[in-house]
């Protein structure tokens, strides 16, 4: 409940960011602004398990990024051996409708291949507060997809916040990550 309560927030700081840069950014040019390179990093937390992912995207057209993202997942509880985790990397495809000075917003979706471990049936309790359970790994294909506002505070570096959903055989996972960027922009 608090991930959707953040995330809406910053849409709604998005959206009011983008409509009073886009009229100034409008009136110095008439060029359109288009991202063409984009690489960010960044942490965050989904249900018991904390994030880090990062991604590298580079356009294919004007509105249209591809790219590599990587995410690793690893579980919060520290009284249950082993703990749970979950990585995936996917290629992923994004659309980006809007871009200005100060931010853009983008839309993603991907395939790509997922692992981890996972617990089985329980083994024995240690010291009265630790459970140690079988350890299950596996391998799975991912999809994800994923929303993302980016603000861009100084040139070439920015800062973002991104909701995002992965889907695997094993697990489903809603979270979201906030970090930095690193982009360039190019008007055509």
């Amino acid at each position: 409940m608090i991930h959707s309560k953040v995330l809406l927030i910053f849409l709604l700081l998005a959206s009011n960011s983008y409509s009073q840069t886009s009229k100034q950014d409008s009136l110095k040019n008439n060029k359109e602004l288009h991202l063409e390179n984009y690489l960010r990093l960044g942490i965050g937390a989904t249900h018991n398990f904390f994030d880090i992912g990062g991604g590298i995207f580079f356009p294919v057209s004007e509105k249209f990024l591809i790219g590599l993202r990587i995410n690793g997942n690893t579980e919060i509880k520290i009284f249950k051996i082993p703990s749970e985790t979950l990585w995936n990397i996917d290629a992923s495809l994004r659309y980006v409708p809007f871009v200005w000075k100060k931010g853009m917003i983008s839309v993603g979706a991907g395939l790509g291949y997922a692992g981890g471990k996972k617990r089985g049936k329980f083994i024995a309790r240690r010291l009265f507060v630790t459970e140690e359970f079988e350890e299950i790994k596996f391998n799975s294909i991912s999809s994800l997809t994923e929303i993302e506002i980016g603000f861009f505070p100084l040139k070439n570096i920015g800062l973002f916040i991104s909701g995002f959903y992965n889907y695997t055989s094993e697990r489903a996972v809603l979270g979201y990550q906030i970090g930095i960027s690193i982009y360039r922009l190019n008007s055509r």
